[in-house]
């Protein structure tokens, strides 16, 4: 397989003695041929290259990592390349417009690229994939991020998700969406648990816009699940009344029933969203 950047960490909470950069490809393989190019996004630096590190063997998963570093990343905007060929130097100005594209390329080929921008105004990215604020639902920039699944590559922001930031080096923190920090083995994220998040069971006149809506994971076949109305009046309680299939949530995990007609009861009810 084509390596892949897989997994990153360039700022979290305290001082970053955690930061790293994982690359997924074939075990056992010797990716010597192949270079890590960090190129600032920011203001006046923009298009300068930050950091550059070259890749070494995987193991039998085929895992690289550049181990745990400290302070070798930028917090900022920046795009991470990887890239073929290298011959370029630390410190190199690819950019000195400051426009966002490269008037020097000093590689072969680039294998894999992903860009952090922080939402300044001015900040550029080198990258097609963009990882922003709101990621995730989260407003603030990923310090790091996961390709999920392992090697998912579209090219878009939809293949990450933005990694724990207050628990650097260790997997414990990660909430509902985020993945955790698992370098040199098989990204993990937090499932979502999909909750009720609107519904309307009575307007006025006919009852032609009734609807519920869940909110979850983005992307995802929520199909073992069902949401069940049970009546509450009178003789009647305890009585299934209505049972729907969920199906794949949209791109910001939302699924809804659809405008229906009368489906739902109007007087006292319980929804259950159920497995």
């Amino acid at each position: 397989m084509s390596a892949v950047i897989n997994e990153f960490v360039f700022n979290h909470s305290g001082q970053d003695t955690n930061e790293f950069v994982e690359i997924l490809g074939d075990p056992n393989t010797d990716y010597s041929n192949l270079s890590l190019v960090l190129i600032e996004g920011d203001g006046s630096g923009a298009g300068t290259i930050d950091r550059v590190i070259q890749l070494g063997t995987t193991d039998a998963d085929g895992f690289w990592t550049t181990g745990f570093l400290t302070d070798q990343f930028e917090n900022g905007s920046a795009t991470l390349l990887l890239v073929e060929g290298f011959t370029g130097s630390e410190g190199d100005d690819l950019d000195p417009e400051e426009d966002g594209a490269l008037n020097t390329t000093p590689w072969t080929s680039i294998v894999d690229s992903v860009a952090v921008n922080d939402g300044d105004g001015g900040d550029v990215s080198y990258s097609e994939t963009v990882l922003a604020p709101g990621i995730n639902g989260n407003s603030f920039p990923p310090g790091g991020a996961s390709r999920i699944p392992d090697g998912t590559d579209s090219d878009t922001a939809a293949d990450w998700a933005r990694n724990e930031f207050t628990s650097p080096g260790a997997p414990s923190n990660a909430a509902p969406g985020e993945a955790q920090n698992t370098p040199g083995a098989s990204n993990l994220q937090v499932p979502v648990t999909p909750v009720i998040n609107e519904f309307v069971f009575n307007h006025q006149g006919t009852d032609t816009n009734e609807f519920v809506e869940v909110l979850g994971a983005p992307d995802t076949d929520y199909s073992n699940l069902w949401l069940i109305q049970i009546e509450g009046d009178g003789n009647g309680a305890g009585t299934i009344d209505s049972a729907i299939q969920l199906g794949t949530t949209d791109a910001d995990g939302f699924w809804t029933t659809g405008f229906l007609t009368n489906e739902f009861e109007n007087g006292t009810a319980t929804i259950l969203l159920v497995e």
